[in-house]
């Protein structure tokens, strides 16, 4: 009986798991020295013992302090987005004499800046209609730009009643612009992004020549 324990002892020895670390880019993996091959692959950092455990709290710390959330690769939610979360309306002039005053004003300063246009665009027609006028809208001042068929027209229209001044055009839709009182510029009322961009912008895509603002 004694001899059949030490053969059992030394046969349970052979048979015992063993650790075989290779440096590629898994670091671990377990073989039984059996006919059945068992393969467990670890990533660097970990391993079967007590380490696993202090690598996972690291990297636990390690996120919370770079302010890292669950599917954001990048960083921090707080940040993605701080932009847009900066973002303020922008305050309005109320006075309703010197909105429209303004607001004339920046029509003649279109109409000027947009005149050269006509001479290198086959159509390229400017109207100006001034407030009161019974086609206008809101009882306010309005410009248009009429382009050629399929292209469509470009529109401002002074709201006397809201104190606003919308703008309609093929390129960026419709948007609505208050007049800013720290600027004095015609601003997106929910943004504040300067009109006269979408004016510039919209023109030199659909047509030769820029407005000379």
């Amino acid at each position: 009986s004694i001899v059949m324990r030490r053969a059992a002892t030394i046969l349970a020895t052979k048979h015992k798991k063993s650790v075989v670390r290779i440096p590629t880019v898994c670091s671990q993996i377990l073989f039984s020295s059996s006919s059945t091959t068992h393969v467990q692959l670890l990533p660097d950092g970990f391993s079967n013992g007590k380490g696993t455990s202090r690598s996972l709290a690291t990297r636990r710390r390690r996120s919370r302090s770079m302010g890292g959330t669950v599917g954001n690769p990048l960083g921090g939610a707080d940040h993605v987005y701080e932009d847009e979360r900066n973002v303020k309306a922008p305050n309005a002039v109320l006075d309703q004499n010197l909105f429209l005053a303004a607001a004339e004003a920046f029509l003649d300063k279109v109409e000027v800046a947009i005149k050269p246009m006509q001479e290198c665009n086959d159509v390229f027609v400017i109207t100006r209609v001034s407030k009161g006028h019974p086609t206008t809208e809101a009882n306010g001042g309005r410009l248009t730009i009429d382009l050629k068929p399929g292209d469509g027209s470009y529109i401002l229209q002074v709201d006397e009643d809201d104190k606003t001044l919308k703008f309609s055009s093929p390129m960026s839709g419709n948007y609505t612009y208050v007049l800013g009182s720290k600027t004095h510029e015609f601003v997106g009322m929910d943004d504040g992004h300067i009109l006269e961009g979408m004016i510039v912008r919209g023109l030199i895509q659909q047509c030769n020549g820029m407005p000379k603002f």
